[in-house]
């Protein structure tokens, strides 16, 4: 859904914007009135708290589908009618202590291979959009 553009209003995309840091993110800039595109796995989540916030619009997109990432977020940026900030705020982990993880490495292989496929994944992207141009500060990944 195209937004009505504030010439005053900034637009931000946040990925992961489910639950945790992306949707406190997500609420944090809505109250400053800037226009939200929440993107998550979990679109129920997102919508919740949309209902109370009409600055913010919820999409529902795995961003580790790099294949059809540009085109979906190309699609959001032209829906929020620009973007002044990328966030990734993506993803969980969990803390084993009982591994040994100078022995065994897969874990570390697993999740590098996750982060490596966003991130180009999100280049893609920012390089594909060419009129909008980002500085680095304006694009923010949380882990």
């Amino acid at each position: 859904m195209k937004k009505e553009q504030n010439l005053k209003s900034k637009r931000a995309i946040i990925v992961g914007a489910s639950s945790g840091i992306g949707k406190e993110m997500a609420l944090y800039f809505a109250n400053q009135g800037w226009d939200i595109a929440a993107l998550g796995r979990r679109k129920k989540l997102i919508d919740e708290y949309c209902l109370n916030n009409k600055s913010i619009s919820s999409y529902e997109i795995d961003i580790i589908d790099v294949e059809t990432l540009s085109v979906k977020l190309q699609r959001i940026v032209d829906d929020l009618g620009g973007l002044d900030l990328f966030v990734i705020s993506a993803g969980v982990g969990f803390i084993n202590y009982e591994l040994d993880f100078l022995k065994n490495k897969k874990p570390f292989k697993q999740m590098l291979k996750v982060l490596q496929d966003l991130f180009v994944g999100v280049m893609i992207f920012l390089k594909e959009m060419g009129t909008v141009r980002l500085r680095l500060s304006h694009l923010l990944a949380v882990y």
